[in-house]
């Protein structure tokens, strides 16, 4: 009786687990870095739709002082469509704004608390946010001067998202001030 020795050595087992692992040691990081691409994106296209809607209400409410511009909180302008960031988190959304003029320029800042476990603005902001993952679209650079991009148009938009707390204004900063800020409590006044 002749036995069939059809099958795989030990040497082609290796050999062959060997090779998945180059190729896994090459594909993992390519999809982790894609997959940061399209969170960041996520982020970008939803800081746009924020412009967009600031620039509507700016054009279409006659009520609003345009001398100035106007700010426009994320707690104003959403309407639902920012209830699930991408990073699974929380919009701070009395702190997303956008500043906007009667000459189309603008100024937005977007932020996310990542790893907020609290699901409400002021439950955020009742707990200490040094240990928050924080992730912000801004096309503001604050870092050494005020740099305003055009971040609907840009070639890469992408380059405004950043974690860096320190590189985004305030609405305050942006010159924001209560007589100038369209958002619910304001609209409620008058």
């Amino acid at each position: 009786m002749k036995m069939n020795k059809a099958g795989f050595t030990l040497v082609e087992l290796l050999a062959a687990m060997v090779i998945l692992g180059i190729l896994m040691g090459v594909a993992i990081p390519n999809i982790v870095g894609t997959i940061a691409r399209q969170r960041n994106n996520v982020y970008v296209e939803d800081a746009k739709r924020l412009v967009v809607r600031a620039r509507t209400t700016f054009a279409s409410d006659t009520s609003i002082n345009k001398v100035d511009g106007v700010c426009f909180t994320l707690e104003y302008l959403d309407n639902g469509d920012f209830d699930e960031p991408p990073n699974g988190g929380v919009y701070l959304k009395s702190l997303s704004y956008v500043k906007y003029d009667e000459n189309g320029h603008y100024i937005v800042t977007l932020i996310e608390c990542v790893n907020c476990k609290e699901k409400t603005t002021e439950q955020i902001y009742a707990t200490n946010m040094n240990n928050k993952d924080i992730r912000i679209v801004s096309n503001v650079d604050a870092s050494g001067g005020v740099n305003y991009n055009d971040l609907i148009n840009d070639d890469k938009p992408t380059r405004f998202v950043t974690a860096d707390k320190s590189k985004y204004l305030t609405p305050t900063q942006a010159g924001c001030d209560a007589s100038r800020f369209h958002d619910d409590e304001n609209e409620e006044e008058g």
